[in-house]
């Protein structure tokens, strides 16, 4: 017989979940912020360096789940844009 305080709709959080999300949040800031302040190997052009740059991002938060997937999902809508790798329209 289940307990009266278990709903069933939700899973309980791993211990350390809320720890690895916070460590996955900065980290992927972190990566991003060095990659854009460090120059592109030589055979790359500097646009295609920012755009790994965000997908280093981006991985780093799908793995950790820093934030919620879907909204990792949408960064190249913005951040494209506002470094100049693509125009809005693109």
């Amino acid at each position: 017989m289940a307990d009266a305080r278990d709903t069933g709709t939700f899973e309980e959080e791993p211990a350390g979940g809320a720890l690895v999300r916070r460590i996955g949040l900065l980290a992927g800031l972190g990566v991003f912020a060095l990659m854009l302040a460090s120059p592109p190997p030589a055979s790359l052009e500097p646009l295609a360096w920012k755009a790994l740059a965000l997908l280093a991002l981006m991985i780093i938060w799908w793995i950790t789940e820093a934030i919620p997937v879907a909204a990792t999902a949408l960064l190249p809508l913005v951040g494209l844009p506002v470094m100049g790798v693509a125009k809005p329209a693109d």
